[in-house]
């Protein structure tokens, strides 16, 4: 065992002051010793169990003697984290203490008695020693054994998952540490401030969190421990921007596993499934004492967001395994009703004189609060009953209205598609109208074009023969297309069908001949061009505009790559601006206007 030098020497001198006792007297020789280890009890429990272990226990020949020696070993075997799970050396305490004890000695001993039971396992037997130690909480003056006896009822609660009850002793055995330990004061409020938060009790939570924010600048050891609770009341309680401050406040440089797992209910919170898995994975379930049922969930719901749904199944199937086993040890358990059973023994030790005359009352009011809790419990049937009823009318009308308006709003839709059909017909005949309308106008264009071929090859004999030939062939195409119109004949458009496929296929002679045809069906529009400097490709695209067609068909038909370029180019030579006018448009108005 490890000594801090100072301590030991004093452990080695109070030894042999008890062992001179022993040599010079036959009285009750281990006063001196026993009371050495008693007062470095709680400041060096270290230096005291030297003290105690140098005793033999068989040598302490009194009864008063052995116990207070058993006390005082249990105790400094406690404080020194040896954990025995057997009352072989508390036992004489027990035998002694419990009946001939002054308050504080038997309150040591039944809470020592019940961390015995709670090292072996023994849950239900260690809440009964600490309930009857806390029984004698107004007649104690040791306020730190009794402190930690409701610390240790606190933790017995809270495994049983009752935070209420654990919140009130946390914060009962607060009261009593403030003024020797104010450390395991902060402890306590901390234990109960997380047992707040779980229980969801915002209220106490506040009143709580107030005091641990203040108590925590003057121990900062316990800055880990408030990190975790404060950001788990941030994650139950508070907003998105609160967690986020609270995680940028925290080092990841040696923190706990427990706020490690904060951590990550923290990144679940914000939907950052990734930063939560990273945490997750640091932790090692079998290692540590973070619950597995909540550490499955919390991973479960990380990999969820992460989308992978394989492993958050894996995840929720080792859950509710893990809940499977936590519920299992709370039905097995007695502990939940130790309170009832301390009760049923306080009153059994008060009426164990009283006889068959009490216990046959006892029967009858049993019977009595039977029949009172099957006519409640009918009274409560009934009512119930009659309200599903209500309910279920009410719930019937209200399907009946929603369908009433359901077909309300079919009709309603019908009406308005049959008011769209309509209005559809309306715009199809407009349409129509408009269709027939535009090929009347294009059917007018066309017989005037072909009039004017015909004066122009009547009144000017001076046209070059290969430019009559065009003006020729345009003019059988002018007639073939009205002809066409006129019989609805489609053998009459034959030619025209034809010269299609030969522009397709001869874009050239096509652009060629358009131009020639407008150098004699209107040549000041061709000298006008010429004279504003455009080329012959560009006079061609001109050509084109002037026959209807717009910059987009151009492009798709002449295939030139930079038609948008020559365009500009065009536009600048004509003394256009880039959005002066639709450059077909003009083109059109320009061989009109010559």
């Amino acid at each position: 065992m490890r000594f801090n030098l100072p301590h030991s020497i004093i452990a080695a001198l109070l030894l042999c002051m008890s062992m001179a006792c022993v040599c010079c007297s036959h009285r009750p020789e281990h006063h001196p010793a026993l009371d050495a280890a008693d007062s470095l009890i709680e400041s060096r429990p270290d230096s005291a169990l030297a003290i105690l272990s140098a005793i033999n226990p068989t040598e302490l020949h009194s009864r008063p003697l052995a116990a207070r020696y058993a006390v005082l070993m249990s105790m400094a075997l406690d404080k020194n984290y040896i954990d025995t799970a057997d009352f072989a050396v508390i036992q004489p305490a027990i035998d002694y203490y419990l009946t001939h004890g002054t308050p504080d000695e038997r309150l040591r001993t039944l809470y020592y008695m019940g961390r015995i039971y709670q090292n072996s396992g023994n849950d239900d037997m260690a809440m009964s020693s600490f309930m009857d130690g806390a029984e004698l909480r107004d007649e104690v003056s040791d306020t730190l054994v009794l402190a930690r006896l409701y610390v240790m009822q606190g933790v017995l609660y809270s495994a049983q998952y009752r935070l209420g009850s654990a919140t009130d002793k946390y914060l009962q055995a607060a009261n009593l540490y403030r003024f020797q330990r104010p450390e395991l004061m902060l402890d306590c409020y901390l234990k109960a401030f997380h047992n707040s938060v779980l229980k969801e009790d915002k209220e106490r939570a506040d009143s709580i969190y107030s005091i641990c924010s203040i108590m925590v600048k003057s121990y900062p050891e316990y800055n880990d421990s408030f990190d975790s609770k404060r950001l788990s009341y941030a994650i139950d309680f508070g907003k998105d921007e609160e967690i986020k401050q609270i995680l940028d406040s925290i080092s990841d440089i040696e923190i706990s596993d427990w706020l490690k797992f904060t951590v990550a209910r923290a990144y679940v919170r914000l939907g950052q499934g990734n930063k939560a898995i990273d945490y997750i994975n640091q932790l090692n379930i079998a290692d540590n004492e973070i619950n597995p049922t909540q550490y499955y969930v919390v991973k479960a719901e990380a990999l969820e967001l992460m989308n992978d749904f394989k492993g958050a199944n894996a995840a929720y199937k080792l859950y509710v395994d893990s809940l499977g086993v936590e519920m299992a040890r709370l039905l097995n358990s007695s502990l939940p009703f130790s309170g009832q059973k301390h009760e049923i023994k306080l009153k059994h030790l008060d009426e164990i004189h009283r006889g068959e005359r009490n216990f046959l009352i006892s029967v009858i009011v049993a019977c009595l609060l039977a029949l009172c809790v099957m006519a409640i419990y009918y009274l409560f049937y009934r009512t119930r009953t009659r309200k599903v009823i209500s309910e279920q009318r009410n719930l019937n009308l209200q399907l009946q209205i929603e369908t009433q308006e359901r077909e309300k709003e079919k009709l309603r839709l019908e009406n308005r598609s049959s008011e769209l059909e309509l209005e559809n017909l309306r715009l199809q005949n407009e349409a129509s109208q408009l269709t027939i309308s535009n090929l009347n106008l294009e059917k007018k264009r066309l017989e005037n074009e072909s009039e004017n071929l015909r004066e122009l090859l009547c009144e000017r004999t001076h046209i070059d023969e290969a430019i009559r030939s065009i003006i020729r062939d345009r003019l059988s195409l002018l007639n073939s297309i009205i002809a066409k119109d006129i019989t609805k004949n489609e053998s009459y458009g034959q030619p025209y069908i034809n010269f299609l496929e030969k522009v397709k296929k001869d874009k050239v002679a096509f652009l060629n001949s358009t131009r020639a045809a407008f150098s004699a069906s209107h040549p000041n529009f061709i000298k006008y061009l010429e004279q504003c400097g455009l080329s012959d490709t560009e006079i061609n695209c001109c050509c084109l505009y002037a026959i209807g067609m717009r910059g987009k068909e151009v492009a798709e038909y002449t295939q030139y790559k930079r038609l948008y370029n020559m365009s500009s180019t065009i536009r600048k030579k004509l003394g256009l601006g880039e959005h002066d006018t639709n450059l077909n448009l003009y083109i059109i108005s320009l061989l009109e206007g010559k």
